[in-house]
């Protein structure tokens, strides 16, 4: 009976632990997401800024060749990190989704692992009701076999 009472606290205390690490991984993977985030919101505004000076320059009448030119090249260089920005972002979120997902999972055996304690608690509470009952039941026997 104590064992496993001393067993589930245990066990509930390894949870708990671990459940303080995958929080901080989370908090890591957040803030990674965040810092992805950013990243990519710079390199699509600066492309889509370069796709509008494109077209801008495109649809002058005497189109500047050397300009056009060097935005094309500007657009070129900066769309692959675009594409590369995008792909951090979704291994990113992706990342911080796992850890997230294992911190529920943690969670739900913390709570689990709570619920089985109360429950451990409470039937030792009843057979200790049970023993103290008995016992005066057997002391009130006596009483009444003296009288």
């Amino acid at each position: 009976m104590a064992s496993t009472k001393s067993s589930l606290r245990v066990i509930r205390t390894q949870v708990q632990f671990e459940l303080a690490e995958v929080a901080a991984k989370v908090a890591a993977a957040a803030a990674a997401s965040a810092r992805a985030q950013r990243e990519f919101g710079i390199f699509e505004r600066r492309c889509a800024d370069t796709a509008l000076q494109l077209r801008k320059t495109m649809n002058r009448t005497p189109i500047d060749l050397a300009l056009l030119k060097a935005l094309r090249s500007v657009y070129r260089n900066d769309y692959p990190a675009l594409r590369d920005a995008r792909q951090t972002l979704s291994a990113a979120e992706e990342r911080e989704q796992a850890e997230r997902d294992v911190l529920t999972d943690l969670r739900s055996r913390d709570r689990s692992l709570e619920r089985a304690t109360r429950a451990e608690q409470r039937r030792r509470e009843a057979q200790r009701q049970i023993v103290e009952m008995a016992q005066a039941d057997a002391l009130w026997l006596q009483r009444a076999w003296v009288e």
